[in-house]
Formats: structure tokens, C-alpha cells, sequence
């Protein structure tokens, strides 16, 4: 049976661990910029929260995932993140929206 992907976070790094065997992380001090937006998925809507890393290379986290929501609400404690309301705004988009940057690096 497939586990699950899950959002882990701590006070170094975001981790997800995808279906509970390879694990992605990025340090907070990489990341370069982290995005959001709607798509429309099999089952309806999906909200995404992209993050950017300083050499290029990005992930996606979304609203299946497990810890996402708890990731969305403890993001801010980890980055200086441009508008508070992000979540309210990726609630009410649409999909086909443009995706809409939260956070930017001051490099």
C-alpha cells in the first residue's frame, strides 16, 4: 500500500517525505523564493505552495499532502513572508490563476 506524502518542518528545513521513503528538504537559508497557486486536479481544485532553491532546482508541496496545512500556517516563522494574507488569496483563486509569490529572497 502507498503511504502518503508529508509535509515535516523544524527550525532548519522543510522536509517532505514522499509515499514515506525519499525525502526532499531544503534549509530555510535556501530558499530562494516560494510561490502559490490553484490547479484543477481529478478530484477538484488543489492548492499549491511551490518552493524555490538558491541553485535552481524547486518542489512542490500541495493540499493532499499530509502536514500541509500545518506547514501553511507555521511558514511565517520561517521566512519573512511578503503578504500575511496569502492564504486567504490562495483559498479564493481560481484555477488558471497566476501563480502569486509570497516570498523573495533579498540577495
Amino acid at each position: 500500500m502507498r503511504r502518503p506524502d508529508k509535509i515535516i518542518l523544524s527550525d532548519e528545513q522543510l522536509t517532505v517525505l514522499l509515499e514515506g521513503e525519499r525525502e526532499v528538504s531544503i534549509p530555510w537559508d535556501e530558499v530562494y523564493a516560494v510561490s502559490c497557486y490553484k490547479d484543477e486536479g481529478s478530484a477538484g481544485p488543489i492548492s499549491y505552495v511551490t518552493f524555490d532553491h538558491v541553485c535552481g532546482e524547486y518542489f512542490e508541496t500541495h493540499d493532499q499532502m499530509e502536514g500541509f496545512e500545518e506547514m501553511a500556517a507555521g511558514l511565517a516563522t520561517f521566512l519573512p513572508l511578503e503578504d500575511p494574507e496569502w492564504r486567504h488569496k490562495l483559498l479564493a483563486a481560481s484555477t488558471g490563476d497566476e501563480s502569486v509569490t509570497i516570498y523573495q529572497a533579498r540577495i
